[in-house]
């Protein structure tokens, strides 16, 4: 008790020493006065809320106490006042890991292993995590991005062997996945995603004079060519990437993808066994007489949802140009991810877009989520677990996100990254999405 009595007399006579008020939260700790701890951890946190030790030692104490979530709190706090700290980040998924929250852990393991030091051990914690929530393209893209850096590190290695058994393709690497969005040639491959073509170009040319060497600029360089139909000259570029790769390299996927309209389908926020989900629909206007044809594993208020986004375009048919594509033909939506359960309204949103999109033969434009319930008035309603949504959209590789404006406080809440990476579009009806969508 001598260094607890003695620290407290300190305090009396210069109560902001905020080292001292630490070193008695220290000293409480080891004598399991678990509260007296947290007392005078709060105290000098009002005083100093960056201070790193306390905020650990606060989560320490909270947990201890029984208290998760704001122990999960204090490490949230951590983090937003060192966003560039590992090791911060790497508490905290940890923490979230014991507290089964495995996409919001596989955030946090994801930005302590884009900073300094270089840790093959936590590329293996994302494979992990991206793995265990059904993510295996992204495992794939962290097993790679480590073995780039620790050429065959034996628990990447082996996460990496059945990974590439799991998805049927060939022992290659897939260095346009890899890339992390830190990289100059990001912003390359999220142009071609969204097709612009023109601005993949002037990023390309912006890039070779420091890139020249890299096997991923003239990667890139192919898929461009690829999507603008130069074949032979996309081919040597892939030549010339090989070139410059001591490992074989994967081509042309990218280019493939966006001829196949993976990137255009729109991304419907939900819910899944891990928390967040993004499920991924499809639109089809097909000869018919106004039928609707909802299919993709939907149930329960999920396929009211449905009835409910037909019910709109039907009762706006005049306004939106509908008529006479709903007088013959009929709607096929469909959810391409069967084996995942779609319950609850607020799909309703994107169900109406996507139902519009097709009826008119409208373009989607690429990797957009939505997340709303609607009404027959058009409205755009709030919805729940926006926090868990929007990060599996930021996981799964979504930019804009379109949600209800009632929302707006829960998105002003979500982590760093996610804020940051996301362009939330907030709506308070269908007609005002439409017009941010397809702009007149």
């Amino acid at each position: 008790m001598g260094n607890v009595t003695e620290l407290k007399r300190r305090l009396l006579l210069a109560p902001e020493d905020v080292e001292a008020r630490f070193a008695l939260a220290e000293a409480l700790f080891g004598e399991r006065s678990l509260q007296p701890a947290r007392t005078q951890l709060e105290k000098l946190l009002v005083s100093q809320p960056s201070h790193g030790n306390g905020l650990r030692l606060l989560s320490v104490v909270c947990r201890a106490l029984g208290e998760a979530g704001a122990a999960r709190r204090a490490l949230q706090q951590l983090v937003e006042h060192a966003p560039d700290d590992a090791d911060a980040h790497d508490t905290l998924a940890q923490a979230l890991i014991e507290d089964e929250r495995p996409d919001d852990a596989l955030l946090e393991a994801q930005e302590a292993a884009r900073r300094p030091p270089f840790s093959p051990q936590r590329y293996a914690r994302c494979v992990a995590l991206a793995r265990s929530t059904g993510r295996l393209e992204l495992a794939r893209a962290h097993a790679e991005r480590g073995l780039l850096r620790a050429p065959g590190e034996p628990e990447l290695t082996d996460h990496r062997r059945w990974l590439l058994a799991e998805l049927g393709v060939d022992d290659a690497f897939d260095l346009v996945a890899a890339l992390d969005r830190a990289d100059p040639l990001f912003e390359v491959r999220e142009a071609l995603i969204r097709e612009d073509l023109a601005g993949a170009k002037k990023r390309v040319v912006a890039a070779a004079a420091h890139a020249e060497g890299r096997a991923e600029l003239h990667l890139l360089r192919g898929e461009l060519l690829l999507l603008e139909g130069q074949h032979e000259r996309a081919q040597r570029s892939f030549e010339k990437a090989r070139s410059c790769s001591p490992v074989p390299l994967v081509t042309g996927e990218l280019a493939a993808r966006i001829g196949r309209g993976v990137y255009r389908r729109l991304g419907v926020l939900g819910w899944g066994p891990h928390g967040g989900a993004v499920s991924p629909l499809e639109a089809h206007a097909v000869e018919g007489t106004g039928q609707l044809h909802f299919t993709g594993n939907v149930k329960g208020s999920g396929l009211e949802a449905g009835k409910l986004a037909f019910g709109l375009l039907k009762a706006r048919a005049a306004s939106w140009g509908l008529t006479a594509a709903l007088g013959r033909r009929d709607l096929q939506l469909n959810f391409a991810d069967a084996h995942l359960g779609k319950e609850g309204l607020s799909s309703g949103v994107a169900l109406t877009l996507a139902g519009h999109a097709a009826l008119k033969g409208r373009q989607v434009p690429a990797r957009v989520a939505i997340t709303g319930a609607t009404s027959l008035a058009g409205e755009a309603l709030r919805i729940q677990g926006i926090h868990e949504k929007l990060t599996a959209a930021f996981l799964d590789g979504y930019r804009t996100i379109l949600a209800p404006r009632a929302n707006r406080a829960d998105v002003e809440a979500l982590p760093r990254p996610v804020r940051e990476a996301l362009e939330v579009k907030f709506v308070t009806t269908v007609d005002e999405a439409l017009q941010l969508l397809w702009p007149a």
